[in-house]
């Protein structure tokens, strides 16, 4: 792929078939195939679209699905990733009939446009929004967030792509560390340990 920041191109990619403004989406990258995925968002109104990102001809394209999400139609504030073949979507805000945060789990697989409610063995999930997750290995972790009454939280979960078992992470605090109540952050994996870079914690 080309290195976007030295590539002239970067600033003068085609102003058509491109996503519009918006705010609060979810962005996935595949470095192996140098694709990457942006879905959801709020602008004027929320947004249900994938759109994918090639970064070796850095052209965008929509992704047409061939259904619609079983449970959240469209969502806002939520975490993505990508586990094989499929994109995964978890909570933030959404519309199924009304708006509401959304505590379920849905997928989509890119090579058949489908997509798929996950039958959760759990129900540990509290409804959240502004969280983060990463993708280790055939695990999902998500951690922090804020609930609807806008409490901050500091719990941590996993989610196993092969079995839909959610297990709560107990870390071990101290008197001089403890888990810290945040949302708005993000994470990234590095060496496959999560690294938490915090935006805005509870005070």
């Amino acid at each position: 792929a080309p290195n976007i920041f030295d590539n002239v191109a970067y600033y003068l990619y085609p102003k058509v078939n491109i996503p519009e403004a918006k705010e609060s989406s979810s962005f996935v990258y595949n470095p192996i195939l140098g694709k990457g995925y942006l879905y959801g968002g709020l602008n004027t109104m929320m947004k249900n679209r994938i759109w994918e990102f090639d970064s070796n001809t850095l052209q965008w394209k929509k992704i047409i699905a061939k259904n619609i999400p079983t449970v959240t139609k469209q969502r806002h504030s939520h975490s993505s990733c990508l586990f094989g073949n499929k994109l995964y979507f978890y909570g933030g805000v959404g519309k199924s009939g009304e708006y509401s945060f959304c505590p379920d789990l849905e997928s989509f697989n890119l090579n058949t446009k489908m997509w798929d409610t996950p039958t959760i063995t759990s129900n540990l999930f509290k409804r959240r929004r502004n969280h983060i997750c990463v993708q280790i290995g055939n695990q999902m972790i998500i951690h922090g967030g804020t609930t609807e009454d806008y409490t901050f939280l500091n719990d941590c979960f996993i989610y196993n792509f092969d079995n839909n078992k959610i297990s709560n992470i107990m870390a071990v605090e101290t008197s001089s560390m403890t888990l810290p109540y945040v949302a708005f952050h993000s994470a990234c994996v590095v060496a496959k340990q999560e690294v938490i870079y915090s935006n805005k914690n509870q005070i």
